[in-house]
This record gives C-alpha cells, sequence and structure tokens, in this order.
C-alpha cells in the first residue's frame, strides 16, 4: 500500500472513528435524553396520580365532612326543634294552668260575688225594712212631739190667761202691794214662760236637727247602703248624746230657776200665799176641766194617730213585699247572668283548647316540613359536593392527561430535533471529511 493510500486509510479510519465516536455520543445523548424524559414522564405520571389520589381523598375528605356537618346541622337543628318544641309545650302547659287558675279564681269571684250579692240583698232589705221602721217610728216622735207642743201651747194660753186673771185680781184687791207683788209673779211667770219658750226653742231646735240629720241619713242611706246599720247605730248614740245633753241642761236652768223663784216667792209672795191658794183652787179646776177635755181631744188624736200610723205601717208592709219580690227577681236574674257566663267561660274554655291543638298540629307539620326541606337540602348540597368532587377529578384527569401529552409531544420533538441536529452533523462531518479526502488525493497526485 502506498503512502497515499495509508494516509487516506488512516484518514478514513480517524474519520470512521470520529464518527461513531460523535454517534455513540450522540446515542448516548439521546438514551440519556429518552430516559431523562421517560423517568421525568413517569415521575410526573407518578405525581399526577399522587395528586389525583390527594385530590380525590381530599375530595373525599370533604364529602365526608360535608355529610358530617350535614347530619350535625340535621341532629342540631332536629335537637332545636326539640327543645323549641319542649318549650312551647311547656309555655303551653304554664298557660293553660294559669287560665285554670284564672278560671278558678273567676269562678270563685264569681261564688264571692253571688254570695255577696246575697248577703248585700238581705242587708238591704233588711236595712230597708229598718229604715221604714225607723221613718214611721221617727213619724210617730213627730206626730208626738207636735201633740207635745200643741198641749204646750194650750197650757202656755191657759197660764196666760191665769196670769191675767191673778193680774186683774190682784190690781183690784190691792194697791202698790198688789201691783208689785203681781210684778213679781208676773217675773215669775214671764221667766216660767221664758223658760218655757226656751225649753221649745231648744226641742224645736232639737227636732229640725232631728229633722236635718234625718234627712241626711236618709240620703246617705240611698247613696250607700253599707255600713248603715254602725253609722245608725253612732247616730242614734249622738241624738241620745244631744238629747241627755238638752234635758240635763234644760232640768238644770229649769231646777235653778224653780229653785230662785220658788225662794222669791216664797219670801216675798208670804202674805199672799192663802189667795193665791184660794184663786189657784178655782184656776185648778178649771184647768181640771180644761185639761180634761184636752185630754180627750189628745186621745182622740192619739187613735187617729194610732190608726194613720197603722195604715202606713201596712202600706210599709206592702211596699217591702213588693221590693222583696222585686230583689228576688233580680236575684234570679243574676243567677240567670251567672249561669250564662258559666257557658260562656265553658265555650272561651273549650275554644282557647281548640286552639292549642289547632296550633299544635300547626307546629307538627311546620316541623315536619321545615325537617323534610332540611334533608332535601342536605342531599341536594350532598349531590352538589359530589358533582363538583366528579368535575375536579374529572378536571384533573384530563389536565394529567393534557400535561402527559404535551410532556410528550415537547419530548418527541426535542428527540427529533437532536436526531435532525445529530444527522446534519453527521452529514457536515461525511461532507467534511469527504472533502478532506478529496483534497488530501488531490495533492497525493
Amino acid at each position: 500500500m502506498t503512502f497515499a493510500g495509508k494516509t487516506l486509510q488512516d484518514i478514513y479510519n480517524s474519520g470512521s472513528n470520529q464518527l461513531n465516536e460523535l454517534e455513540e455520543n450522540a446515542t448516548n445523548k439521546l438514551s440519556g435524553k429518552a430516559t431523562l424524559h421517560l423517568s421525568e414522564r413517569r415521575e410526573s405520571e407518578q405525581q399526577s396520580k399522587m395528586e389525583v389520589a390527594a385530590k380525590a381523598a381530599a375530595v373525599d375528605e370533604e364529602i365526608k365532612r360535608q355529610a358530617r356537618e350535614a347530619s350535625e346541622r340535621i341532629r342540631s337543628a332536629l335537637e332545636k326543634e326539640k327543645t323549641n318544641t319542649q318549650n312551647y309545650i311547656g309555655a303551653l302547659s304554664e298557660k293553660m294552668a294559669l287560665f285554670k287558675s284564672d278560671i278558678k279564681k273567676a269562678t270563685d269571684e264569681l261564688r264571692e260575688i253571688y254570695e255577696g250579692t246575697l248577703d248585700d240583698g238581705y242587708l238591704r232589705a233588711s236595712d230597708f225594712y229598718a229604715s221604714g221602721t225607723d221613718g214611721a217610728v221617727s213619724e210617730m216622735q213627730t206626730q208626738h212631739y207636735q201633740s207635745g207642743q200643741r198641749l204646750r201651747s194650750q197650757s202656755s194660753f191657759f197660764a196666760n190667761t191665769l196670769q191675767q186673771k191673778l193680774d186683774h185680781s190682784l190690781w183690784e184687791s190691792r194697791g202698790s202691794e198688789k201691783q208689785s207683788n203681781s210684778a213679781l209673779f208676773r217675773n215669775y211667770m214671764q221667766k216660767a214662760n221664758n223658760i218655757e219658750s226656751h225649753f221649745s226653742t231648744l226641742m224645736q231646735r232639737l227636732n229640725n236637727d232631728f229633722q236635718v240629720e234625718f234627712e241626711k241619713l236618709q240620703t246617705y242611706a240611698r247613696d250607700s247602703q253599707e255600713d248603715f246599720a254602725s253609722d245608725t247605730d253612732v247616730f242614734a248614740q249622738r241624738i241620745d248624746e244631744i238629747l241627755r245633753n238638752i234635758e240635763q241642761d234644760v232640768n238644770e236652768i229649769f231646777a235653778g230657776c224653780v229653785e230662785n223663784n220658788k225662794l222669791s216667792l216664797s219670801e216675798k209672795f208670804g202674805g199672799v200665799v192663802e189667795q193665791v191658794q184660794d184663786l189657784g183652787s178655782e184656776t185648778g179646776k178649771q184647768l181640771r176641766e180644761d185639761t180634761n177635755e184636752i185630754v180627750s181631744n189628745l186621745n182622740s188624736a192619739s187613735r187617729e194617730s194610732e190608726r194613720s200610723l197603722k195604715k202606713k205601717c201596712d202600706d210599709v208592709t206592702e211596699r217591702m213585699q213588693l221590693d222583696m219580690q222585686a230583689f228576688v227577681g233580680r236575684i234570679n236574674s243574676k243567677v240567670n247572668e251567672s249561669d250564662l257566663v258559666r257557658r260562656q267561660l265553658t265555650e272561651a274554655k273549650s275554644k282557647v283548647i281548640n286552639e292549642i291543638r289547632d296550633e299544635l298540629i300547626s307546629i307538627k307539620n311546620s316541623f315536619e316540613t321545615r325537617l323534610g326541606d332540611l334533608t332535601r337540602e342536605a342531599k341536594d348540597g350532598l349531590k352538589a359536593v359530589a358533582d363538583e368532587v366528579d368535575s375536579d377529578m374529572k378536571g384533573a384527569y384530563d389536565q394529567s392527561l393534557r400535561k402527559i401529552t404535551s410532556d410528550s409531544t415537547s419530548a418527541r420533538n426535542e428527540i427529533e430535533e437532536a436526531t435532525k441536529k445529530l444527522l446534519d452533523s453527521i452529514t457536515q462531518q461525511k461532507t467534511n471529511a469527504l472533502n478532506e479526502i478529496a483534497r488530501a488525493a488531490g495533492q497525493s497526485n
């Protein structure tokens, strides 16, 4: 072999070795690149699987959590509704107890009112009878007082007549002594008349006070018929006290005047006692006759007043019977009204019980409706969570698939590009080697 051929052979061998080294290097690079891409793809796939598994576990935990929360909400709602229902039932029980106590109180009050009304009716009837009796008694007292007034006026008239006769006889019998004695006697009689007129004035004032107080008592009895007996006792005590005081004052005044006049007359009329006694006997006889006539008139007036009083008592008894019948009618009407009120209370009780029953039924229906709504909401929430988890899993799977596809495509493109570059480099090296071989061959020639 020539030197050129040997050189060409060496060049060819070196070029072949270089090509083999380049090819081996490229192959090693491609193998490393492919192995790297394969390991990256496997790691990415494993990571995607782990992410999908973690996402699935998280979604599963979320589903379980949502289910637990939904069950807890349902349980809490059930407990809350149960507690509210128990509280409402307790409140209704308390209201029923209060209503029962109110009905009992109302019944007791009605019973007390009826008993009080009956007692008041009996008291009113007794008070009316007592007032009628007191009116009749007061009328009798008034008639008796008027009769006494007439007797006192007649006795005053006869006393004045007697005084005039005594004065006339004294003036005729004696002179100045008689005149003085008659003046003293006239003063005595005048004082006696003054005492009697004062007594009449006191009795008239007592009568007026009694009439005024009696009218006030009647007005007070018509206005309020309560505590009538006690007020009547107090008023009677006051009247008795006033009468005792007036009688005591009159007795004291009259006794004092009588004693004074008796002493003065006993001192000054010692000489004319016999004449006065004689004249007094004649006058007493005449007075007895007049007194008998007055007594007969008083007896007739008393019989007439007794007949009129009996008639008035009969009228009062008849009015009391009529009032008692009217009172019995009012009591019967009150009893009928109480029966009506009792029926109304019974109807109100049944109405309240029906309303409570209807309200409990409506509460039960609303509770069942709300429980159904909560159950449907929980089912819808679970379904929405499941749909969301499915969509998330599908999205993660699609995203992983797209990532794997994009990674594979990019790896394939890189491999193709590296292969193309390697082939271009091999072709270029081959061309350069052939050019060097050709140039070396040309130089050798």
